[in-house]
């Protein structure tokens, strides 16, 4: 069991109800920063490390997991903590706390932790959002059922067709379709992603307040995991200057 305790891939700490650490395996080591002191045998008051609930947001003393565990004796389960120690890089944790009972006591003795280390998860998921919003609001996209029914929209969508999210969510893109558009130019798109191909093409859509703009088009089928069809992904690049040959004035 010791051994097992110290080679486990997740960290583990045990801390009394004094708050001092009493286990603490080489994981715990490592994921936490640097520390010229044993941790074990050190109040957890003592450790020069600022905990964050968020970037800005400390955890007050009463807050932190295994005092809350201490005090209710519930567990504290999928904690997200940051600790930072000066001089070192700030470090992201999910944690989890469980009460440790001894002696058939109803009282807790002890509060056991586990952490695994989240840092390069919380990077990659904060420049994945990052690229997410620069597509949100510059990429005319959208996504549909087999139906056509509307699943999701970007904010460039919205913007050029001139309606809102919730207006376009659950509805069919024939809210947008213009009349000018003749009906077989939809039937020919509609056999080709049927059949799982991708469909290339310009149309003719209409805005809310009724005036027209031009779309380069790309509409994709969408798959799930297990490569089941699911929907449609639409791509669209605004041509209306090119298609009407007006010219765009841009201004500092």
């Amino acid at each position: 069991m010791r051994l097992l305790f110290k080679t486990m891939q997740e960290g583990v700490m045990v801390i009394n109800r004094e708050g001092v650490i009493t286990e603490c395996n080489d994981t715990a080591k490592k994921i936490l920063p640097s520390f010229n002191k044993t941790l074990i045998g050190t109040l957890n008051s003592e450790l020069p490390w600022k905990a964050f609930m968020r970037m800005v947001l400390l955890f007050l003393p009463e807050e932190l997991p295994f005092m809350k565990v201490l005090r209710s004796g519930e567990s504290q389960n999928g904690i997200i903590m940051g600790i930072q120690r000066e001089g070192y890089p700030l470090v992201w944790m999910q944690m989890n706390a469980a009460p440790l009972y001894l002696h058939d006591n109803d009282n807790v003795s002890a509060v056991v932790l586990t952490l695994s280390d989240i840092t390069n998860y919380r990077r990659s998921k904060y420049k994945l959002e990052k690229y997410l919003s620069i597509i949100d609001k510059h990429v005319i996209i959208s996504t549909t059922d087999l139906k056509g029914v509307i699943t999701e929209v970007s904010e460039a969508f919205c913007k050029i067709s001139g309606y809102s999210k919730e207006e376009l969510i659950g509805a069919n893109h024939s809210i947008v379709r213009h009349a000018d558009v003749p009906s077989s130019v939809y039937e020919q798109m509609w056999k080709a992603i049927k059949s799982g191909l991708i469909w290339r093409g310009e149309l003719k859509n209409r805005h809310k307040d009724g005036s027209a703009y031009w779309v380069e088009t790309i509409i994709a089928p969408l798959y799930d995991e297990d490569y089941s069809l699911i929907g449609y992904t639409a791509i669209r690049t605004d041509i209306t200057d090119k298609k009407t040959g007006r010219r765009t004035l841009y201004h500092r």
